[in-house]
């Protein structure tokens, strides 16, 4: 058993008990094999996968640079009682590079056009993990009556370097150093990409009411990594609060609302902590269903 905070906010009169919030540590891996389909998106073929049955479907956003095997972990468990759907960006895991842009709006328009390609009819669910973060908050934005809740995954912040430069003066050289480190491990020009587009979001305030707000009045899930870590940016406790209080911005002003931060979880939530992932998007479904 491990501690985390848990914060619930909810504007209507539904009820509902949040049930067995703990953190397994030991993670039992799964190996399933899954049929790949293939949609030709900006001159890419996007890889994606669409598991399970449900009315309200629930669609994976991975981080930077990540393919749709980042929710290895949990997708099998969600396809169990929902629909569920995840794919690789371009240049990421099986889909294609040929028209390399990766521009933030880019990137947004290519999930859009994903969504539009599977003819989903009814307001659906957007997970995003880190960078998947921002994405899904600036499709949310731009199609607000489209969507039903929004789960955030340790997802970044916009406001990134404004919030950590002020405990960390070398925030930013410590944040390329981290990603030049990464490139060696695993080379990718589109990995590379990616990062770029990122830090021109971190970078550009001029954006963020256009791309971000404001976030449309739906289900919110907003679970934290609270875990202090070797890592640079993860290293003591007022850069995680920080994380933390960025991410609670999320759940102001919504019909449901719900932060947990994780001790013992590390960035990726949905390794570390699988079953409390799993039992979130349980909980945002049956408040999406019970507020209909």
């Amino acid at each position: 058993m491990c501690k985390i905070y848990l914060l619930v906010k909810m504007n209507t009169m539904l009820k509902y008990r949040y049930k067995n919030v703990h953190v397994v540590l030991c993670l039992l891996l799964t190996h399933t094999l899954f049929a790949q389909q293939y949609f030709k998106i900006n001159g890419n073929q996007i890889e994606y996968q669409k598991k399970g049955a449900g009315e309200t479907y629930v669609i994976f956003v991975a981080g930077y640079g990540r393919p749709l095997s980042a929710f290895d972990s949990v997708y099998d468990k969600v396809s169990e009682f929902t629909t569920a759907i995840r794919y690789s960006r371009a240049g990421t895991g099986n889909s294609s590079y040929d028209n390399r842009n990766k521009e933030f709006d880019s990137t947004v328009a290519e999930l859009d056009l994903l969504i539009d390609s599977l003819n989903i009819s009814k307001p659906f669910v957007l997970i995003g993990h880190s960078y998947g973060g921002l994405i899904i908050r600036s499709y949310a934005k731009k199609h607000p009556a489209r969507i039903a809740g929004l789960l955030f995954d340790d997802a970044t912040f916009e406001d990134y370097f404004k919030r950590l430069l002020l405990l960390e003066k070398d925030a930013e050289s410590i944040e390329l150093k981290g990603n030049e480190t990464s490139l060696k491990a695993y080379f990718s020009k589109a990995k590379n990409d990616e990062f770029k587009a990122m830090w021109n979001v971190w970078h550009s305030p001029d954006k963020w009411e256009k791309w971000f707000f404001p976030m449309p009045y739906i289900p919110t899930v907003v679970l934290t990594s609270m875990k202090i870590t070797d890592a640079p940016l993860r290293n003591n406790a007022q850069l995680m609060k920080a994380r933390y209080l960025a991410q609670s911005v999320w759940t102001q002003d919504k019909p449901f609302s719900m932060q947990i931060g994780i001790a013992n979880a590390g960035h990726f939530i949905q390794n570390d902590a699988s079953e409390i992932f799993i039992e979130s998007v349980q909980l945002l479904l049956n408040v999406i269903k019970s507020s209909k």
